[in-house]
């Protein structure tokens, strides 16, 4: 188990993180000593606490630094799908930076 640093994780959010992480170090990689800082101005998150957006979109984000994400409401806080933020987030990196992969496997 790879522990996310985090306090208060489900055991269900840890075995998705676990299943992720594993998934991630099966990427074929080459050796990669750079470091690259990417710096978005003002990026927006809009959540929107329903079950969907546009069937079946669960997130988006658009070339103005602005992301969509579905929330739901547990204990009276709004919990995120972690993978979906990161993975429109990624778009965002990507639109800035070629040198970050685009999420969906694009050019």
């Amino acid at each position: 188990m790879i522990l996310n640093n985090c306090s208060g994780v489900s055991i269900m959010q840890q075995d998705a993180f676990d299943q992720n992480q594993k998934a991630f170090t099966t990427y074929p990689s080459i050796e990669c000593n750079e470091e690259i800082t990417i710096t978005l101005d003002s990026v927006k998150v809009n959540i929107l606490c329903r079950d969907s957006m546009k069937k079946p979109t669960a997130g988006r984000a658009d070339t103005n630094n602005e992301i969509w994400v579905i929330g739901r409401k547990m204990n009276d806080k709004v919990v995120l799908n972690q993978f979906i933020l990161g993975h429109e987030l990624q778009h965002l990196l990507n639109w800035k930076d070629g040198r970050i992969a685009n999420p969906d496997g694009e050019n």
